[in-house]
């Protein structure tokens, strides 16, 4: 596992984009996300995914306690609450 920061996150989205993700939601919101991104954008404190129909799925960057990447191809965040939000591509 290397701790990586929200623009390193940002750069290693980038090169996803165009591309079939999954989100899995684990905590108080369980849920898995599998969508193909169109853009992603880092503005207002927010983490935002675009899909192809322009829908947003966002991440308030405030509550973002530790980001991992992970040895398969993955990505780790913990908030600051009971929640974590594993990215893999």
């Amino acid at each position: 596992m290397k701790r990586i920061t929200i623009d390193n996150l940002v750069e290693i989205l980038k090169n996803y984009e165009n591309k079939q993700i999954e989100l899995f939601f684990k905590g108080t919101i369980s849920m898995n996300i599998e969508f193909e991104v169109k853009k992603i954008s880092n503005k207002e404190n927010y983490l935002i995914f675009y899909d192809k129909f322009n829908k947003e799925i966002s991440l308030n960057n405030h509550q973002i306690m530790k980001i991992e990447e992970l040895e398969d191809k993955s990505i780790l965040i913990k908030f600051d609450s009971f929640q974590t939000l594993e990215i893999s591509f």
